[in-house]
């Protein structure tokens, strides 16, 4: 945070001291993104220390609000400075100034573990019942009733040590040596099931993401709306809308993968919603001011509401997995991975509607948009699979336990 206050202050300064060097602004540019793509890694870290696998979803979708609410105040005050003073430096020395004093505030009194402050850390897997056990060795029922339960302390079946074939993909972990003190490389890092998958699935979301955040205001005030245009300063207000869809969109998100189980459908769900919504506003957006302020946020809704998840709790899940637990390095190093993916898209999406909007036109721009939302939830097919087949085998276990339970509570009654 200090090092990203102190480059984009430098901006400012090139304004006092007269320089108009295009270099100068490229290498601080450079510089501004390399301390600025450090932090998300180390704040989904501390996040996912002191937030278990329960309502993970929620929780970080409602704390992930904050880059929405980032977005919209940078945007507005560096806007406040450059109208209201004659020196437009101070529109970056200001917001310069405030991350180094918060840099300097967070480096004091910032928690990086409950076990810090003496406080039980979360729990960040399912606690798998233990089979009962007979003279001290497990045991099965018959042929009849294999599955294995725990009739006389809760009535129900349990899955059976979910198998490989039958769990989410999410939920696995290979048999590795737990290290709780050692930094997990990139390559063990890469082999945690999913990360790959959400990493290049996020690619896709975040290069949607960020070709809105950043030319939804131009497109928004060169197109007509309801017959004419409306002006900057209007489609500056418009195009903040779309962040508060996505605040809407991240809390939404993180609650249905919590209600569901399954983060990777929940993803699948939003993209699969962001096609038609991308569609509906380049066609019926410009009819009205109505129309487009509706489908705006929705927008914001759709594409935020994945990017925010895969970010945040995927993260943390997949960072905090069974083999990699207590690791707060493998947790920042599995985030790094997946964000610095979506980061590749971020810079190659403007990009990319830049060129294809040039060239052929918004309309294609727009079926470039909606392509790669289908490829962002097409390269989480395996994982959805693997959650769908999850549902199935639980599904036929409660099954089951309809037809076994009163059986087996019979014949223990008798064997008592």
């Amino acid at each position: 945070m200090i090092g990203s206050g102190v480059f984009v202050g430098m901006l400012g300064v090139a304004y006092f001291a007269d320089i108009h060097h295009l270099a100068y602004y490229i290498v601080i540019q450079i510089f501004v993104g390399v301390f600025e793509s450090t932090g998300w890694p180390g704040v989904v870290a501390v996040m996912g220390n002191w937030f278990g696998k329960k309502n993970r979803g929620l929780l970080m979708g409602v704390w992930n609000s904050h880059t929405s609410v980032g977005n919209i105040l940078g945007t507005a005050v560096p806007s406040l400075f450059a109208k209201k003073c004659d020196p437009w430096g101070w529109a970056f020395l200001i917001p310069g100034f405030v991350m180094i004093f918060v840099g300097c505030v967070i480096f004091f009194f910032l928690v990086l573990d409950p076990d810090d402050v003496g406080l039980p850390s979360p729990q960040h897997h399912e606690v798998r019942e233990p089979r009962p056990q007979k003279n001290g060795m497990s045991y099965k029922k018959e042929s009849d009733l294999t599955a294995d339960t725990n009739i006389r302390t809760s009535g129900k079946l349990s899955i059976e040590n979910d198998t490989n074939e039958n769990s989410p993909l999410i939920d696995k972990s290979p048999d590795t040596e737990k290290s709780k003190g050692k930094a997990v490389g990139l390559l063990r890092a890469l082999t945690v099931p999913g990360v790959v998958e959400f990493a290049v699935s996020l690619f896709f979301a975040k290069m949607v993401a960020y070709t809105f955040l950043f030319w939804l205001p131009y497109y928004v005030a060169y197109n007509r709306i309801g017959g004419r245009y409306i002006g900057e300063q209007k489609a500056d207000l418009l195009a903040t809308l779309y962040d508060i869809g996505g605040i809407i969109g991240g809390i939404t998100t993180g609650a249905l993968s919590d209600v569901i189980n399954a983060r990777a459908i929940s993803c699948v769900i939003m993209l699969y919603c962001a096609v038609p919504t991308l569609f509906m506003y380049r066609y019926f957006g410009v009819k009205s001011v109505g129309a487009s302020i509706a489908l705006i946020i929705f927008c914001g809704l759709f594409i935020n509401g994945p990017y925010a998840l895969i970010t945040t709790a995927v993260s943390s899940d997949l960072g905090t997995h069974e083999s990699l637990r207590e690791n707060q390095k493998a947790k920042a190093t599995v985030t790094a991975i997946i964000d610095g993916m979506g980061s590749l898209g971020a810079a190659f999406g403007p990009l990319v509607t830049g060129f294809v909007s040039d060239y052929f036109g918004w309309d294609s721009a727009f079926y470039v948009l909606m392509g790669s939302c289908f490829i962002s939830s097409l390269m989480l097919s395996r994982l959805v699979v693997g959650e769908a087949r999850y549902f199935y085998r639980k599904f036929k276990t409660q099954t089951k336990n309809q037809v076994y339970a009163p059986r087996i509570a019979s014949k223990e009654s008798t064997m008592m």
